[in-house]
């Protein structure tokens, strides 16, 4: 028997090693390349995790039972929490399973909450080293790709223009990017401080410094402060346990504080290099353009906003908030209409780019205090680790950096799959160090009348990770539907029916990510003249919206895209019936977010069309009135007037609009717009799309 432990101890570390990879996995095979197949294959990697760990509490139970501590109970409560939120949410299907350009609902996290468990329960201390050099290996990889081949060494490190390059990676966005680059810093951190061996030590700091270089090459801001944080918190904590350490634990702490200031020194020092023989000023390197740029104050405007939404949105569900996943709801509820000054892509926020308002709009104050309880509880037993002895002064003052640093970077952004994989392995590391001192194992009996238990356990594994690659195989056929739709409609049709056939968690998300791939394509199909494909085009996304609609009523994005199939669809038959529909659907959509301006412009050009010229004037100084610093709507009612009224009238009624408010710069936005070929044509060409 103790070979077959032995096995399944080796099968388990392999895994856990092949999920700690999972940060280089991206496709385009996938609907969403980046962070799809991360999460379709991390979720069976768990499962067949907790088979291996079932299979060894036969074996050995008293080896591998799991020990609660305050960490522990701390992270059930918050399971718990999302549950709760969950049952007492507006939309309890999306909470479970997120959308398809999420995908961190609550099933995910339920996940990451039994990897906390198993990595805690198996892995032994000389595991540990090794599982966190993976994790640092693949990492370096992630992030050489980056700066090597996506953006080119050295201009990672800076770039003249009037935009910065931001890596990006298998990542697939520079925000998420640069927040796993600074998780990779504190790991090689930590490993810098426990290496004894040279090549391993070496690599440890080339993983540091390679790693500091992805936190400025991602242009993160949040990244940036996160970092920052982390590292003042690690000096802190080495100076509080300087006072309390003897000698032996000064010289370690030494130790540290050496290993900390090296790689800074290395990174400081090469990108002082590269600065000065580019003749290049500080503030183009992106992570402080970032910071300086035209583009920090308005981000940080759009932000406020959405925090305010969150804390508005809490309190009209203030115990258990919306339910998790479903802040674009509340967003929708809540629009904030001064957000559209800053483009129209600002305003659809589907999450509060702030874990801890994030926490407080989906799950409420429950959600909130238990959230704060890990990071409390995580805080706990690092200090009770010190002092009873059994975590060393680096572990404390790294995995508490480690901590601080995520927090940080949270308070800005958001949680991502692999964010989560990280915070979590470094949970279990941490809960870990307090009872690896376990019992004496005990001798592996033999199963005798367990084997059967062993062969049901084999055989549910086996029947769960199947049902896990079903939604590998439609998210594909999915993304082959996305990918024919430019080209070849009735094959993307194709793609899609057959994937509905497949029974997915996912295929409500991904439905509607791929729907609204129809929109651009339809309104070229009707431009092009293509009568027969945009038909069919037409008639396909009309009965597909109908069905999304009917599951996702609160989702107004739905009502957008709805809005503008109608829309096209009348140029296409030249029906007013059909651009009646499109009239319908856009105020529906305006009931659910009555401050959203967009649905309102639109709105208004369907009545125009329709000839309901009093009530599209009604709704256009509506919006102008109420917010007369959004240039849109000022540049709308303008083009309208041009086209019904004599052109002095026009001129009148501009000298009136701008005394009512609008600034300098407004009105030299609507002269140039009212200069335009689209706006000289009148409603009938304006916008096409």
């Amino acid at each position: 028997m103790f070979l077959v432990q032995q096995a399944l101890e080796i099968l388990f570390k392999i895994l856990v090693g092949v999920s700690l990879l999972l940060p280089l996995l991206a496709g385009s095979a996938y609907t969403v390349p980046a962070l799809g197949p991360k999460v379709f294959f991390f979720q069976p990697i768990v499962v067949a995790l907790a088979g291996i760990y079932a299979l060894l509490s036969l074996v050995d139970f008293q080896k591998y039972r799991i020990r609660l501590n305050i960490l522990s109970w701390a992270i059930l409560l918050w399971g718990a929490s999302l549950l709760v939120s969950t049952l007492f949410g507006v939309d309890w299907y999306r909470s479970l399973w997120s959308t398809s350009l999420r995908l961190t609902g609550v099933v995910f996290l339920l996940h990451c909450i039994a990897y906390y468990f198993l990595l805690g329960q198996v892995l032994q201390k000389e595991d540990w080293r090794w599982v966190l050099r993976v994790f640092l290996g693949g990492g370096i990889l992630a992030i050489l790709f980056a700066l090597i081949f996506e953006v080119g060494f050295p201009q990672a490190l800076y770039q003249k223009g009037e935009e910065v390059l931001r890596a990006a990676s298998t990542l697939g966005n520079a925000a998420f990017f640069g927040g796993f680059a600074m998780a990779l810093v504190f790991v090689a951190y930590f490993l810098l401080a426990q290496e004894k061996q040279g090549r391993w030590f070496s690599f440890a700091l080339a993983g540091a410094v390679v790693s500091l270089f992805g936190v400025l090459a991602s242009g993160t801001r949040g990244a940036f402060l996160g970092l920052a944080c982390g590292l003042l918190f690690l000096c802190v904590s080495l100076a509080v346990l300087w006072k309390r350490a003897g000698k032996e634990g000064r010289k370690h702490i030494f130790g540290t504080i050496g290993f900390m200031l090296l790689p800074l020194f290395i990174f400081g020092g090469v990108s002082l290099v590269f600065v000065v023989q580019n003749a290049f000023s500080v503030a183009d390197v992106p992570a402080v353009e970032r910071f300086v740029g035209q583009g920090a104050t308005a981000t940080l405007h759009t932000r406020l906003l959405a925090w305010n939404v969150a804390f508005e949105a809490w309190k009209e569900k203030p115990l258990f908030g919306w339910g998790p996943g479903n802040f674009a709801y509340a967003f929708h509820a809540y629009y904030p209409p001064e957000i559209l000054q800053y483009g129209e892509p600002e305003t659809w926020f589907d999450v509060a780019h702030n874990v801890l308002l994030e926490a407080l709009a989906t799950q409420g104050i429950t959600g909130l205090f238990a959230l704060l309880g890990i990071y409390g509880a995580a805080a706990f037993l690092l200090w009770q680790g010190y002092r009873q002895k059994q975590i060393e002064p680096a572990v404390v003052g790294v995995a508490g950096a480690f901590l601080v640093a995520h927090l940080v970077f949270g308070l800005f952004l958001f949680d991502i799959p692999t964010s989560y994989i990280s915070l979590f392995l470094v949970l279990a590391f941490m809960g870990s160090q307090i009872h690896l001192a376990k019992e004496a194992a005990q001798k592996p009996k033999r199963l005798g009348k367990k084997v059967f238990l062993a062969g049901a356990i084999v055989l549910v594994t086996t029947a769960l990770l199947a049902g896990y690659l079903v939604p590998v195989g439609v998210d594909r056929l999915f993304a082959k539907a996305k990918d024919n739709l430019p080209d070849n409609v009735p094959q993307a049709i194709a793609w899609y029916e057959r994937a509905e056939r497949f029974p997915s968690p996912y295929t409500r998300s991904t439905k509607a990510y791929v729907l609204n791939q129809t929109m651009p394509v339809l309104y070229t199909l009707v431009e092009q003249g293509n009568k027969k494909d945009a038909a069919t085009l037409f008639l396909f996304a009309e009965k597909e919206l109908q069905e999304l609609q009917r599951q996702e009523p609160l989702e107004v994005r739905h009502g957008l895209l709805f809005g503008h199939i109608y829309f096209a669809g009348a140029e296409l038959f030249q029906e007013q019936e059909v651009l009646g529909k499109a009239e319908r659907v856009w105020g529906e959509a305006l009931l659910k977010s009555p401050e959203r301006q967009e649905f309102q412009y639109w709105l208004a050009l369907a009545k125009f069309r329709l000839g309901k010229f009093q009530e599209g004037f009604l709704l256009l100084e509506g919006v102008v009135s109420s917010n007369a610093d959004i240039q849109k709507g000022w540049m709308l009612l303008l083009c309208v007037n041009r086209e019904t009224t004599p052109f002095k009238e026009v001129q009148k009624q501009m000298k009136n609009y701008l005394e009512r408010g609008t600034s300098s710069e407004n009105e030299r936005e609507i002269i140039r717009f009212l200069l335009e070929p689209e706006c000289q044509k009148g409603v009938s060409s304006f916008p096409s799309k």
